[in-house]
């Protein structure tokens, strides 16, 4: 299966969703399922949380520079707590709009303005979000890059575009990401066991389980998700991915399988404490998924001590089990339940209609 590539998005409101749809809003959601279904129902509805189709009247549209389409949604009590006094910011009360749009100094580009509004506007609001002190450590230090998130949907000519990672939620801009589960058939069983991980104390969402490799698509990944999948794969789990053939291999060069793409799925969040640092920000988001069957003899281990505490291999019961607890990353449990689904794995009143996995965002895809 080819993957998808996003190239734009528009953000649309929906009529009610049918109650089996993944990625439906939780006021959507029948109470008439059985309990089973009902449970995993409320895995989508987690990684659902905001509610679009009531809430888009109040919020303010994100513009930037001269496009003409708003590529993110701001709530209103950003607009109130935030300082917006920053150059380039332009906020429009009654239109309730937020546009970027620099007015350059001689010899500046429009890249180094735009970063540097994006930045003061972290500097200036550094009490207001957690751990932004620290992203701002990493941009005055040169050893080390800070996180940036690129804004996705803008036309080629300003594309390189991008928000500092910590306030992306603020600005309501769509996330995109690449997970890979990881499977492996232990001697004579046909039930697939999953590798999974477990994040550390230290990041967000700690000790939720996460696909095996998984992250956000960085700028330089160009909206190339197997770019994305790859790098992950190489920091979490120290795997080599051939973006041209999918071929997997160990750093000593065994070879694992290829690398096959699944579906893509959208979501509409906002984060509760759970979150952590992000909590009460908003997550539109994509994600590419991937898989990897690989051989029963390997033993994936982490690369990342700071973010991965460790690597378990689970069965398919266990996976249901933790899903139901809640024991997962939101939007890695979407993509762990696509993956039991598409192959058979939920029961008869387990099962929901997977196909389309969608909520509030509307793209074109090549």
């Amino acid at each position: 299966m080819a993957v998808k590539t996003v190239t734009s998005l528009v953000y649309k409101t929906l009529a009610s969703t049918p109650s089996s749809t993944l990625g439906s809003s939780p006021s959507s959601t029948s109470n008439t399922l059985a309990s089973e279904t009902m449970e995993f129902a409320q895995v989508v509805q987690n990684c659902n949380k905001f509610r679009f189709n009531e809430e888009q009247d109040s919020l303010f549209r994100f513009f930037v520079l001269y496009h003409d389409k708003p590529v993110g949604y701001i709530l209103p009590s950003f607009i109130t707590e935030m300082n917006w006094n920053i150059r380039g910011f332009e906020i429009d009360l009654d239109k309730k709009t937020v546009l970027l749009n620099m007015d350059l100094d001689p010899g500046e580009s429009i890249a180094n303005a735009c970063d540097k509004a994006l930045v003061d506007f972290c500097a200036k609001n550094i009490d207001k979000i957690d751990r932004l002190d620290l992203w701002l450590q990493q941009h005055h230090r040169n050893d080390d890059s800070p996180e940036y998130h690129p804004i996705l949907g803008l036309p080629p000519q300003i594309s390189w575009l991008k928000v500092p990672s910590p306030v992306r939620g603020v600005f309501g801009i769509v996330t995109a990401g690449a997970h890979m589960t990881m499977y492996t058939f232990k001697s004579g069983n046909s039930i697939p066991h999953i590798w999974v991980a477990k994040r550390s104390p230290h990041v967000t969402y700690a000790g939720k389980y996460d696909q095996l490799a998984a992250g956000a698509m960085a700028p330089s990944d160009g909206n190339i998700p197997i770019k994305t999948m790859a790098r992950e794969a190489m920091e979490e789990a120290g795997l080599l991915v051939d973006m041209e053939t999918r071929q997997v291999t160990t750093k000593q060069g065994e070879r694992l399988g290829n690398l096959d793409a699944g579906r893509l799925i959208s979501f509409y969040d906002k984060k509760n404490k759970i979150a952590g640092s992000e909590s009460g920000q908003l997550e539109p988001g994509v994600r590419y998924t991937f898989e990897l069957h690989v051989p029963r003899w390997f033993e994936p281990k982490p690369c990342e001590p700071d973010a991965i505490e460790g690597f378990q291999l689970l069965s398919v019961d266990e996976v249901k089990r933790s899903l139901k607890a809640g024991d997962w990353k939101p939007n890695s449990a979407l993509v762990m339940l696509s993956f039991l689904e598409e192959r058979g794995l939920l029961g008869n009143g387990e099962r929901l209609s997977l196909d389309v996995l969608n909520s509030i965002l509307e793209y074109e895809t090549v």
